[in-house]
């Protein structure tokens, strides 16, 4: 009866312990203290404005104030990975300044460890998705978070690969961003991002001693161990430089390779962001179109956002240059005659012709005079200035003629078109800025032929062959405009997805970069 009664009063104190006038669970010490600290911006040693409490109140209120990062006793192996990603933040191409002002992850306690995660992490992929540099104030753009619902959308979401791959592809404005940004992510994992500007000798002045400064810029780069180095090693590291910077990989130390070489990473670097942010600058594109790169000379054709076609191009030289525009193609012409511009027909031709009155004939031009034909062996070139010059010139069709036997235009305030070339040999070159300033395209007729073939038009590359074969000069209206977009990118990848930093042929682009300096 004894027994009966102890555990009868067991029971009933059991029950009561559960019974619905007991008091709430109460939430754990660290989460509760995570929250008071959070609402009363009091945090020992990180330091905060309070438009960052601000955004973290209401990053955490809206998710509970829920820790992604740390819990009562740890950081968590995503917290630990995102500090280290963060304490990187290069690997995503930022500039090399932007986070400086930020507090550090020393000496933190748990609580402050998990805020700084998300605050920084928050401004990186506000980072990512809008750039750095404002082109209306000319200047860099403030530290701005991404929007909570956004940051907890990107938390919570299913993560394809790892933490840096999702942060990578956070934002995709286009195929060639995401393979940049890839690229860029490799290299600064290998390479040194040195800020030396060096000033190598010229190889024809002295040999040994390019050499050797040339062997102290591929060790400052990361390319070798050291400075003192073998020449068949010094010979594979140049020739990989090389084809990272879109040169001729022959292991030679020409020009262009000094230029590179002289070049810092850090420097290169900088035009990854900048070439980036171009990216992130357009609107959407068409749903085809053909993307002129001038530093890569090379012609790509889109259709729906993906690549059909791809050409070499040899573009102006640094005094003739070819400009950045957009506009539309409207006509192809086959067989056609060059009208010489007059500043060519004043400055080159000219003097050829006081040299010898035959070179119009040996080259096939014709000379007008107010649309009129003139006998060129009839004038007195001794006579007749630069600056006085009162013809026209023309040139015939056919495979000898500067534009070949094909061109395509766009019209534009700069009359740059896309034509053929009897001049094939620059395409075997790695820099092909040779032209007066329009762009000279490998296989063109292949190219005039696929865009005559997606235009509905009557005309195909069938025909194109039967005109030229004909010696018909030819005027072929598109039913359909094809957007063209000649552009100036200084960073780009190769068919690997490997970075290539071609060189700034151009030197544009300085008022951007010292932005990011």
């Amino acid at each position: 009866m004894r027994n009966l009664l102890l555990y009868t009063a067991v029971f009933i104190l059991l029950v009561g312990c559960n019974s619905p006038s007991s008091k709430p669970e109460e939430l754990p010490i660290e989460q509760e203290r995570f929250e008071q600290q959070l609402k009363a911006s009091n945090f020992k040693q990180l330091k905060l404005d309070p438009a960052q409490f601000k955004f973290l109140n209401t990053f955490y209120a809206a998710n509970d104030y829920q820790r992604f990062w740390v819990n009562d006793s740890l950081l968590l192996p995503d917290g630990d990975t995102l500090q280290h990603l963060l304490n990187n933040y290069y690997y995503f191409c930022t500039p090399l300044n932007r986070y400086k002002e930020l507090p550090s992850f020393h000496d933190l306690d748990l609580i402050e460890q998990e805020n700084l995660i998300t605050l920084k992490l928050a401004y990186l992929l506000n980072d990512l998705k809008e750039g750095f540099i404002d082109t209306v104030q000319k200047q860099i753009k403030p530290l701005s978070p991404l929007s909570p619902d956004h940051l907890s959308k990107f938390i919570k979401e299913e993560k394809i690969g790892t933490w840096e791959q999702n942060i990578l592809r956070h934002s995709t404005p286009h195929e060639n961003f995401t393979k940049t940004l890839e690229g860029i992510n490799a290299f600064v994992k290998t390479y040194k991002l040195d800020t030396i500007a060096y000033k190598i000798s010229s190889a024809k002045e002295d040999s040994i001693q390019s050499k050797q400064e040339a062997k102290l810029a591929l060790y400052t780069k990361g390319f070798t161990d050291g400075p003192e180095i073998d020449d068949s090693i010094y010979t594979l590291a140049l020739m990989k430089f090389q084809t990272m910077n879109g040169l001729e990989a022959d292991g030679v130390l020409g020009k262009n390779t000094v230029e590179a070489l002289n070049e810092s990473n850090a420097s290169k670097y900088n035009r990854t962001v900048l070439a980036l942010d171009k990216w992130r600058w357009k609107d959407s594109l068409p749903d085809k179109y053909i993307w002129v790169n001038i530093p890569a000379y090379e012609l790509s054709l889109y259709i729906n956002d993906s690549l059909k076609r791809q050409h070499r191009v040899v573009v102006g030289t640094r005094f003739n240059r070819t400009p950045q525009f957009t506009a539309d193609m409207k006509t192809i012409v086959a067989y056609p005659f060059w009208h010489v511009p007059y500043s060519i027909s004043s400055k080159e031709i000219l003097p050829h012709l006081k040299k010898d009155s035959n070179y119009l004939a040996k080259n096939n031009y014709k000379i007008f005079k107010d649309g009129s034909r003139v006998d060129a062996s009839q004038v007195d070139w001794s006579k007749i200035g630069r600056n006085s010059f009162p013809y026209s010139v023309r040139q015939d069709g056919g495979s000898y003629n500067s534009l070949g036997l094909v061109k395509l235009l766009f019209p534009n305030e700069h009359s740059v078109y896309i034509h053929d070339t009897p001049s094939k040999k620059f395409f075997d070159k790695a820099v092909r800025s040779y032209s007066h300033g329009c762009i000279r395209c490998q296989n063109p007729l292949e190219l005039a032929g696929y865009i005559l073939e997606r235009d509905t038009n009557v005309y195909n590359r069938d025909s194109l062959d039967v005109l030229i074969a004909r010696r018909t000069q030819k005027t072929i209206p598109l039913n359909h405009p094809f957007p063209v977009f000649v552009d100036y990118i200084s960073v780009g990848t190769d068919s690997n997805d490997a970075i290539v930093f071609y060189l700034n042929v151009y030197n544009k682009d300085e008022e951007w970069l010292r932005l990011l300096k």
